[in-house]
């Protein structure tokens, strides 16, 4: 916008009336960003953050149960078809015993 509106107060065929009001403009444009930033800038300083960390030994955690659905093709009931076992290694199929 900065450089837009400067190729009118810069046009020397404009009257001087034209160029005043588009120079009050661009100084009135760069006024308000400058104040804008310094605000931003003034509200981040005042505004500090602290963070608390608290470290607590624990010997024994309990995690909750969960379930993993393998995403592979192989079902059980193929693999007992075929005499293969399912380890537990998630879709390693050895032959069985």
């Amino acid at each position: 916008m900065y450089f837009f509106a400067c190729r009118y107060v810069l046009d020397n065929e404009r009257n001087v009336v034209s160029r005043l009001i588009w120079l009050a403009l661009v100084l009135a444009g760069i006024a308000l960003a400058l104040f804008q930033i310094q605000e931003r800038i003034t509200y981040y300083s005042e505004n500090p953050t602290s963070t608390n960390v608290e470290v607590a030994d624990v010997r024994q955690l309990r995690f909750p149960q969960v379930t993993i659905c393998s995403e592979n093709r192989y079902k059980k009931s193929n693999a007992d078809q075929y005499g293969m076992t399912c380890t537990m290694v998630i879709g390693s199929f050895l032959p069985a015993r």
